[in-house]
């Protein structure tokens, strides 16, 4: 199965999805509805990771960098990263997990609190 995603939207996809709606949920349903939706968004990008791997590194290259460097290092990922597509998107799932369980701690934190367990 390929996917395709529109890369030039994964900006205000990440900031909406990943740090103003865990936030949002921790303040409306609480901490255990923020931890579900963590695990949740986590998952979805571990999925796009492993769908779309290169369009990822695409967005890790600053405009400088010729085309012609570009495609090169490109098409090196995707010969090395063919056999290991499942630990890529492991750790995506990792790091994406850990940013966001992290920025509700941080809010936690704050004082701002979130809404109460009941």
């Amino acid at each position: 199965m390929q996917l395709s995603v529109d890369l030039s939207h994964i900006p205000i996809f990440f900031l909406f999805f990943y740090v103003l709606m865990p936030v949002a949920i921790y303040m409306i349903r609480g901490g255990f509805w923020a931890r579900i939706y963590i695990l949740f968004s986590s998952m979805v990008g571990a999925i796009f990771i492993y769908s779309s791997p290169v369009g990822f590194i695409e967005l890790l290259f600053p405009d400088w960098i010729p085309d012609s460097l570009k495609s090169y290092y490109i098409s090196l990922f995707k010969l090395a990263s063919e056999p290991i597509l499942m630990s890529l998107a492991a750790a995506g799932f990792i790091l994406l997990f850990l940013f966001q369980y992290g920025l509700i701690k941080l809010v936690s934190m704050t004082g701002w609190g979130g809404a109460s367990e009941d």
